[in-house]
């Protein structure tokens, strides 16, 4: 069954907003460059970069119009989707992958090898295997194949929500209510997978005077005495393919003072049970990864 957005009155656009008339008129749309690389691989990346650069800076442009959506809808009202995965201030919306690991790489090198990656190249959404990892990206996941095992598919970051005032990117979920939530519940029971990372960014958020919430140092985050740091996520299909959602709960008292959340991080050890279907996650949230390093990005 399809999940159908909460109908909320649409969000007050500020009038000083300076990109005001465009988020009314909706979103700019484009083709994306890296379909256009499938299709034609023998020209030079030199003239494709130089080709395709406009598209790239409308790319990043509409998702900081998404960012700006989600942000005014968080002061909405109190019945919104992203009351569980943004509030004010989105979390958790970069990790980090360095393949100079060797099960990172052996993880990555599976998920490049899947027929799943091929459809995401052609739809113009390539897999990336290293690197800086964002909103809308395709990266590796570990998660249960239909025969039962464990196996690593690409996915695409954000469970997309469409209702009256546009399309919504959900990026986390709270791991508290994400069982009784409609567009979480059956993830929650059945579709979980992992998301492997050397370590994920966070943006230290402080209230200025006038109590609006402004951002500040980025600090990267993994567990002490590990070079992996395993995400849990959510997984769902969305027109074939699977996205993903960053699960969240209370910050370990070292990191309190960076972001009221931190992402669920659980000891390699317990991937299988938290990707097994029969087995119930509220009884492995408990035990994930309190102990955290963290430096100055």
């Amino acid at each position: 069954m399809t999940d159908r957005p909460n109908q909320t009155r649409p969000p007050r656009i500020p009038e000083g907003f300076p990109y005001r008339r465009i988020l009314l008129r909706g979103r700019p749309h484009h083709e994306p460059c890296d379909r256009f690389s499938a299709r034609h691989p023998s020209m030079e990346l030199s003239r494709r970069a130089k080709l395709f650069a406009p598209f790239d800076a409308l790319r990043g442009f509409d998702l900081a119009l998404t960012a700006r959506r989600m942000q005014m809808e968080a002061g909405g009202p109190a019945e919104r989707h992203d009351e569980d995965t943004h509030r004010r201030n989105a979390m958790c919306t970069r990790f980090y992958i360095d393949i100079s690991d060797e099960e990172l790489q052996d993880i990555v090198s599976a998920a490049a090898g899947t027929a799943l990656a091929d459809r995401f190249l052609r739809a113009g959404s390539p897999l990336h295997t290293s690197g800086e990892i964002r909103p809308t990206d395709v990266t590796a996941a570990i998660a249960t194949s239909r025969g039962g095992r464990r196996s690593v598919f690409p996915m695409q970051w954000g469970f997309q929500l469409s209702g009256r005032t546009g399309s919504t990117l959900l990026l986390n979920a709270r791991c508290e209510s994400a069982a009784q939530k409609q567009t979480f519940r059956e993830s929650w029971r059945s579709h979980r997978c992992i998301l492997p990372a050397s370590y994920y960014f966070e943006w230290e958020h402080r209230a200025d005077p006038s109590g609006r919430q402004t951002a500040g140092q980025k600090y990267a985050i993994q567990p002490r005495g590990s070079a992996v740091t395993w995400l849990c996520g959510l997984y769902r299909m969305e027109q074939g393919l699977p996205r993903f959602v960053v699960l969240t709960r209370e910050p370990s008292a070292d990191i309190a003072f960076i972001h009221d959340r931190m992402p669920v991080i659980l000891p390699g050890d317990l991937i299988d049970q938290w990707i097994d279907p029969a087995v119930d996650p509220s009884q492995i949230i408990g035990r994930a990864v309190q102990d955290v390093v963290f430096e100055t990005a």
